[in-house]
């Protein structure tokens, strides 16, 4: 049977997701404010689904990305880039493609 998640801690959740927190963020305060209850990721992507939330994707940042940037910035291929770095060339792509 699955774990009930009490109202309060609910309504915590949904606020967390509508201030753009990430289902791990939330994990951890949680934790923090309602020492005894835990949640886990799962749940608060099921919450945020039932609730209409939009979830926040986490990103996690790489050096690689500026790295590969600045050596754009330079004249360097993504050949290049991809063997400086010690990555794939595809990897390169994809690095200097997101944010644009």
């Amino acid at each position: 049977m699955p774990k009930v998640i009490p109202e309060e801690i609910k309504a915590r959740i949904v606020e967390l997701l509508q201030a753009g927190k990430v289902a791990t963020e939330i994990v951890k305060i949680i934790a923090v404010e309602f020492r005894r209850y835990r949640v886990s990721p799962r749940s608060v992507t099921g919450l945020a689904k039932r609730a209409g939330v939009t979830l926040v994707a986490a990103r996690r940042p790489t050096p690689n990305r500026e790295l590969a940037r600045a050596r754009r910035d330079q004249g360097l291929t993504e050949t290049a880039i991809a063997a400086e770095l010690g990555i794939s060339k595809q990897r390169v792509s994809k690095l200097l493609s997101d944010g644009k």
